[in-house]
């Protein structure tokens, strides 16, 4: 069967390059074929795909045809949504789109609206993508499509989840059921359900969220779907602990491991773990879930170790690509220059043009070093977010040590709240890892976290406070996430040291004009004139630099880090864009 799919890729990737070697092909054509060609490769060599795509659209920019410019933008956001380069494809999703309204074409547009939303949820921009999927179901309702239909509420019902608004959420959810039960679709009915599961059990309504695991189960294990499958097992292994049944909860987990391992899957077997720890604690069996949360930490530093290598040379191939094509458009333009030429009779138009020629080569040897620099930006920027997900390695063995410790001296309560702010700080830590921006609200939570542990493994020895101004409202206020935490962590364990008795932490955040100003004071030993941290010999502190720098190269923001010695302790102010989160 594949042999066959290979063949019949091939034989439609050789019919289309006959017609683009046809002569006198129409630009629109040509862009038809070039798009179709893009498509054709973008599962198997995106490479291939992103040069197609680039080259379609620079044809199209020439015409005055809308369908032709449509397709051509969406495509290259077809192409970057499958780079996971999310906002570039929502740039030219939103160019396709000036041209789809041209065309009048609602199926289109909708379509594009879904897009845009899907790439705003990637990002973790609920609000933008309930926005679009409103605007979708305005547009299927002149047409309608019942599944575009189903598949709209099952992204709302998502988006709003995340956005913790359950209400919502389930009026979508309704709307998606009635719907797959009139159509017969199966699948969306229990994707649906699995949705109202996760909100049942969100809310802590553990018998409701029993009902719809239940019958997600049943089906995903008779029709063999075993991505819902996985993901029920794991949903019912925790409700079930929640309600005490815990030879049900361990049942239901080890069929979510047993999947992960006949899948090979590591993220399907790092999920479970993190269920099983989760149950372990429930139980109060503390030691075994220490030993399964270290599981999960050791399989998640595995994935993002491959995930690393995979984005890197995932960047250094759409590099070369595009360096690759800039050298053919401008070996081409320059063959064109020279025929140009040829033509000229004149001694002083000969020269005059071959002077044009090498101001324009040296222009686009200018564009091809632009490029280089920003290429080097992005790996900087993807190396640094793989750095933020791989936390002091210190400050993740003590904070087990000080959490074996509780249980060896049995005191239960405070290893249930320590492993649960660890928990909690692992889970945030992944989940946020690949957003370039979140909410301060959700940064500080972690922090907080991070905080207490800290705390816990010295004897409470620190306390802290946090401050915010007035004007700033932590649910829309963006920071990249964990930028703080490396400073805290420089107060905690070269501030005070091994003698934290009385310290004190205070973090103050406040708007001035353009920029969020941060300032973390600590009462510790503060620092020699010979060894400041601002000299960059600190791991953490020159992560912040770097990350501080690509922020201000790609943003084209003031960014700014600098260190007081106020004897005792150190003062330290960060400032970042003040950038709010779209209503």
């Amino acid at each position: 069967m594949a042999n066959c799919q290979v063949f019949a890729q091939t034989s439609t990737l050789d019919s289309l390059q006959n017609i683009l070697e046809s002569r006198d092909l129409h630009d629109t054509t040509k862009v038809r074929v070039l798009v179709q060609i893009g498509q054709t490769y973008i599962y198997s060599d995106v490479r291939k795909a992103e040069f197609y795509a680039k080259e379609a659209l620079d044809i199209a920019q020439s015409t005055d045809v809308n369908k032709t410019k449509a397709d051509a933008f969406k495509n290259m956001g077809n192409v970057n949504y499958y780079l996971s380069n999310y906002n570039l494809a929502v740039q030219y999703w939103l160019e396709s789109l000036k041209y789809a309204e041209k065309m009048g074409n609602q199926l289109y547009m909708a379509a594009l609206y879904g897009n845009i939303a899907a790439a705003h949820n990637e990002l973790k921009e609920f609000r933008q993508g309930v926005f679009f999927l409103k605007k979708k179901l305005v547009m299927l309702q002149s047409t309608p499509q019942i599944q575009e239909e189903i598949f709209t509420y099952i992204n709302l019902s998502s988006s709003y989840m995340g956005l913790d608004h359950y209400d919502s959420s389930f009026y979508f959810i309704d709307l998606g059921l009635e719907k797959s039960l009139e159509s017969k679709n199966e699948f969306s009915e229990h994707h649906l359900y699995s949705l109202k599961c996760t909100g049942y059990t969100k809310l802590e309504e553990y018998e409701k969220a029993l009902k719809y695991g239940l019958k997600v189960n049943t089906w995903s294990e008779a029709s063999n779907n075993k991505d819902l499958l996985t993901l029920s097992s794991n949903q019912l292994s925790l409700i079930y602990a929640k309600l005490g049944d815990f030879e049900q909860a361990y049942r239901h987990n080890d069929k979510s491991l047993f999947l992960a391992n006949e899948f090979g899957s590591k993220k399907w077997e790092m999920e479970a773990y993190d269920y099983r720890a989760r149950i372990d604690r429930e139980k109060g069996d503390f030691q075994q879930a220490l030993t399964n949360y270290t599981n999960y930490i050791s399989l998640r530093d595995s994935i993002i170790g491959e995930e690393k290598r995979v984005e890197n040379a995932r960047l250094e191939e759409r590099y070369e690509a595009e360096k690759n094509y800039e050298l053919i458009r401008n070996e081409l333009e320059f063959q064109r220059q020279i025929k140009n030429i040829a033509i000229a009779n004149s001694g002083f138009i000969l020269l005059a043009a071959f002077g044009f020629i090498m101001v324009i080569q040296k222009k686009r040897k200018a564009q091809l070093a632009h490029k280089h620099e920003i290429f080097k930006a992005y790996v900087a920027e993807t190396n640094l977010k793989f750095h933020r997900l791989q936390m002091n390695p210190h400050f993740i063995f003590n904070s087990l040590n000080a959490i074996r410790d509780y249980i060896k001296k049995e005191r239960l309560n405070d290893a249930d709240f320590y492993l649960g702010k660890f928990a909690s700080l692992m889970r945030g830590t992944l989940e946020n890892s690949q957003e370039n921006y979140i909410t301060l609200n959700e940064d500080l939570k972690a922090l907080r976290a991070y905080l207490d542990l800290e705390r816990g493994r010295l004897n409470n020895s620190f306390t802290y406070e946090i401050h915010l101004s007035a004007e700033i409202n932590p649910d829309q206020v963006l920071i990249p996430p964990m930028i703080l935490q490396p400073l805290i962590e420089n107060a905690i364990w070269h501030g005070f040291g091994n003698d934290a008795e009385n310290g004190k932490i205070r973090v103050q955040i406040e708007k001035q004009e353009a920029n969020l100003i941060c300032t973390i004071l600590d009462n510790g030993k503060g620092f020699s004139e010979s060894k400041q941290p601002k000299d960059g010999k600190s791991y953490g502190t020159r992560l912040i630099k770097e990350r501080l720098d690509i922020i201000s190269k790609l943003t084209h923001t003031k960014t700014g880090l600098d260190f007081i010695n106020c004897q005792p302790g150190t003062q330290v102010n960060m400032v970042l864009p003040y950038i709010l989160e779209e209503p």
